[in-house]
């Protein structure tokens, strides 16, 4: 995570900064794949944001919490990872553990109110051959499944600006492709 992003953060209410587009939430999200799929979900109506409702998307995390704010800001590697995978943690298990992880880098679009509230701090996530992956919150998580990563282009997820943007930028082309 970039170091001025870090300098720049404060502990607020997060009601307080839904209301203003002064401040951007900052939201740990992770990318699922194993081999060539990608793991996806659709957003039930329990989840708290009505904007969010029956959206289908490959992007798992949330919003950080203010008892995360001593970790962030004592900036220890070992435990800022564990602050950030605290949210994969809440969502998935996993069958087996991953065998690896990657930063891909910060999302941060602008097209809606929403949107410039909210910055992902982008992981993909890889599984091993035959790991299954399970909600931990079930609630909230409804038609968890592996897609194809060739044939994304054509799923449901794509209309989701956040996997739209996360997909494009791991490289599916007009053709399909690999991720990165």
């Amino acid at each position: 995570m970039p170091a001025d992003l870090i300098d720049a953060s404060t502990s607020m209410r997060r009601q307080l900064a839904e209301e203003t587009e002064d401040f951007v939430q900052i939201i740990p999200s992770f990318i699922v794949f194993r081999e060539d799929s990608v793991l996806s979900y659709k957003r039930t109506k329990l989840s708290p944001e009505n904007r969010l409702h029956e959206n289908v998307t490959i992007v798992f995390g949330g919003h950080l919490q203010a008892e995360d704010t001593q970790t962030l800001f004592n900036f220890d590697p070992k435990l800022v990872d564990d602050f950030l995978f605290r949210e994969l943690r809440e969502e998935l298990s996993f069958s087996k553990p991953f065998d690896r992880y990657n930063y891909c880098g910060t999302i941060y679009l602008q097209g809606s109110a929403f949107e410039r509230q909210h910055a992902g701090i982008v992981f993909a996530i890889d599984l091993l051959p035959g790991t299954e992956a399970y909600s931990e919150e079930p609630g909230y998580h409804s038609s968890l499944k592996f897609i194809d990563w060739e044939s994304i282009k054509n799923s449901p997820v794509m209309n989701d600006s956040w996997s739209k943007a996360c997909i494009e930028f791991l490289g599916v082309g007009e053709n399909g492709g690999q991720h990165t």
